[in-house]
């Protein structure tokens, strides 16, 4: 890291540098400044999905989520077959919760499990026995289930108390 450091300092346009640091800072969870130098990296360079990607990932790991959305959707207009932009997409409405206006948490959830199968779709045989989407895919399907369960819960409790006075007033007849 300090190479990349040394190669900014003596040249702030140099974007490659800037793309490295920040990866190896986003990896290191210094995710504030990883994403300063992938910032300055895009700003510098023509629309590039190595950029996209990673500037994506580091808004994700930020937690500005609309923002790492329309990075990683950019990455894979510029290539298609960028399974990773998949994979931090399916992270992403995994850890987003109900904070994504228009989206409740059983949509999230699903968007999230739409992602990994795009990912693992794409992976194929090169799909390894232990990759981390397989647990993240049960979990979500475990998630998705009681979502649904404690909707469906919910519905019926506010009918319940819709129906008791209905009752009531037929009892007094």
């Amino acid at each position: 890291m300090q190479h990349y450091r040394k190669a900014i300092e003596q040249r702030p346009d140099y974007i490659q540098a800037h793309i490295e640091l920040g990866v190896r800072l986003l990896a290191g969870g210094n995710y504030a400044e990883a994403l300063t130098h992938l910032e300055q990296a895009n700003a510098l360079s023509p629309p590039r999905a190595e950029i996209y990607l990673n500037l994506g990932d580091a808004y994700r790991a930020n937690k500005q989520w609309q923002k790492a959305i329309d990075f990683l959707g950019r990455a894979l207009q510029l290539d298609s077959e960028l399974e990773e932009a998949h994979y931090n997409l399916g992270l992403l409405y995994m850890s987003v919760g109900t904070e994504l206006p228009n989206m409740n948490e059983l949509q999230v959830l699903e968007k999230a499990v739409k992602e990994f199968g795009s990912y693992r779709s794409m992976k194929g045989g090169q799909l390894r026995r232990d990759d981390p989407s397989t647990a993240y895919l049960e979990d979500l399907n475990r998630q998705i289930e009681r979502a649904k369960r404690r909707i469906e819960r919910e519905a019926r409790n506010k009918a319940q108390p819709a129906a008791e006075p209905a009752k009531e007033g037929s009892d007094a007849q």
